[in-house]
């Protein structure tokens, strides 16, 4: 019971890291796109 209680926090644990690496590369991504379209009017 406790291992596959370990197992899935784990799974968990991972999911969540992926996740929130997913948005902060979206967030780049996004300021990127805003600070080059910035430049492009200047």
């Amino acid at each position: 019971m406790k291992k596959v209680e370990k197992c899935q926090k784990i799974k968990l644990y991972t999911k969540l890291s992926t996740l929130s690496t997913f948005f902060y590369v979206e967030k780049v991504v996004y300021i990127v796109k805003k600070s080059n379209i910035r430049f492009v009017h200047m």
